[in-house]
């Protein structure tokens, strides 16, 4: 399982749509707080408009959640289903126990690809505020981390679900 957690990840980080990935993830990123600086003066803004504030969880929140987590979960339903396109997975699944160490592999490249979409989110979108001048109040940290956890089990669901559907399917429209 190991090997074929080392084979996915650098599969992984070797294919040009994980660099697109993370482009349109930095993109995604950083329109969400471009869009607060330029309508700061709204009455939907975050106080005054020439030192706009939030919360460290109303930052993460909307960062994360404007659909960088949705993207790595199709990201991971088309690495995998990329597999039984290309029948590379033909042989790793014939071999004993070769399914369920692809499964738990699997498994384990879509927690690792969460969790780095996370921890990349969280840092680009704490300089992309920061950058653009916004003051970022002081959150508790089990706060910050009830949250960044229930995106990471929210998304890494749905994404294991999407791979299961690509496994059992083999396509990846379906997923």
């Amino acid at each position: 399982m190991l090997s074929m957690l080392g084979s996915n990840l650098y599969r992984l980080v070797k294919t040009r749509l994980a660099w697109a990935y993370a482009l349109v993830c930095v993109l995604l990123i950083c329109m969400e707080p471009l869009v607060w600086f330029f309508t700061a003066s709204s009455s939907a803004s975050y106080g005054d408009p020439l030192n706009p504030t939030m919360t460290a969880v109303q930052m993460y929140g909307g960062a994360l959640g404007s659909g960088v987590l949705f993207l790595a979960s199709v990201y991971c339903a088309v690495f995998f289903a990329a597999d039984f396109k290309t029948k590379s997975i033909k042989n790793v699944l014939q071999a004993r126990g070769g399914r369920v160490s692809y499964a738990l592999a699997a498994a384990a490249t879509v927690l690792i690809v969460h969790v780095g979409a996370i921890v990349a989110g969280s840092v680009v979108a704490g300089a992309a505020y920061q950058a653009l001048g916004f003051a970022i109040a002081e959150s508790s940290a089990i706060d910050v981390a009830l949250l960044l956890c229930q995106f990471l089990l929210v998304s890494a669901a749905y994404s294991l679900i999407a791979v299961l559907l690509v496994f059992a399917t083999g396509n990846e429209t379906l997923a």
